[in-house]
């Protein structure tokens, strides 16, 4: 049986967005190759959702390389295999037919994914749930959930059993016995966000900055504030800051050691920074300065 699984992770709910690929493809049956990577989101944005689960952030993605060179290089391996991912309607066909309608790349023929999770209906519909997850409990399938090459891997799995519960021999026969039907890839290019020129946050305008001090570096117990962040990143700092003894806090007075601004800040912050001499901070400088105690 030869077929091709396919998982995609992305960084944010816009189509096309997608910052991860796995793939791991079967020729007779068996696992022959198997390939996983990083993609730079086309949006710069990360949500809760990827902060709680995914095992890096957007950063991390942005280094990744682009879309077209990982797709560039796979499409060739896929095109002639019938290509499976567990809950392709609403993931791999959305996401994937986004980002090629996006980068105006050539979509490949017959351009569908057949969907596992339906593929597990059909094949155990004496099961409660049919998630991935849940399935490779039933099934007895190694899975670190949320890697996509494990994904794609366990999902492929999953259609080689469910060959032998409904005695198939080969893909076309599965296909014919599950009557199971492909979703086609949703072309079309994503509406993607607007940026405005000035940033805005409740209607005030925020703005860039420059430290009115250097910054010594910090000690245990040390208060800081971030401005201009978007909330996962801070959910993020937060965590990261309370493993060095860090406290986060919302008010910006004479005991705030420091403060981790993005590209732009709330005014009102900056000029208290101003009169108070507190150091600020880029996120960058956060990120190169957190692997401990600076003074």
């Amino acid at each position: 049986m030869d077929f091709v699984g396919i998982d995609l992770e992305w960084a944010s709910d816009v189509p096309g967005n997608v910052c991860e690929i796995g793939v791991v493809w079967f020729e007779g049956g068996r696992e022959v190759a198997s390939y996983r990577s990083l993609i730079q989101p086309i949006v710069a944005e990360w949500g809760t959702w990827q902060f709680l689960n995914l095992p890096y952030g957007l950063n991390d993605a942005l280094r990744g390389p682009s879309f077209p060179e990982v797709w560039s290089t796979l499409e060739p391996k896929l095109s002639a295999l019938p290509w499976v991912a567990h809950n392709a309607a609403s993931a791999e066909a959305r996401m994937l037919g986004a980002a090629l309608a996006h980068h105006g790349m050539d979509v490949p023929a017959p351009a569908e994914v057949w969907c596992t999770l339906d593929l597990a209906k059909k094949a155990w519909p004496e099961f409660p749930a049919h998630g991935l997850h849940r399935m490779a409990a039933q099934l007895d399938l190694d899975l670190e959930h949320h890697n996509p090459e494990s994904d794609a891997r366990a999902c492929s799995k999953l259609v080689l059993q469910a060959a032998q519960q409904l005695g198939a021999d080969g893909f076309g026969e599965l296909v014919d016995r599950a009557e199971w039907q492909p979703h086609p890839l949703q072309v079309a290019p994503p509406h993607l966000p607007e940026v405005p020129a000035a940033q805005e946050v409740f209607g005030v305008t925020l703005t860039a900055w420059e430290s009115p001090a250097p910054f010594p570096g910090w000690e245990p117990g040390d208060r800081f504030v971030m401005s201009g962040l978007p909330e996962a990143v801070k959910h993020q700092i937060k965590y990261e800051a309370s493993e060095r003894g860090l406290q986060p806090v919302q008010s910006l007075n004479g005991r705030t050691a420091f403060v981790i601004a993005g590209s732009v800040m709330g005014p009102a912050k900056y000029r208290k920074c101003q009169t108070l001499g507190i150091p600020i901070i880029s996120l960058e400088e956060w990120e190169a300065r957190r692997g401990g105690l600076n003074r």
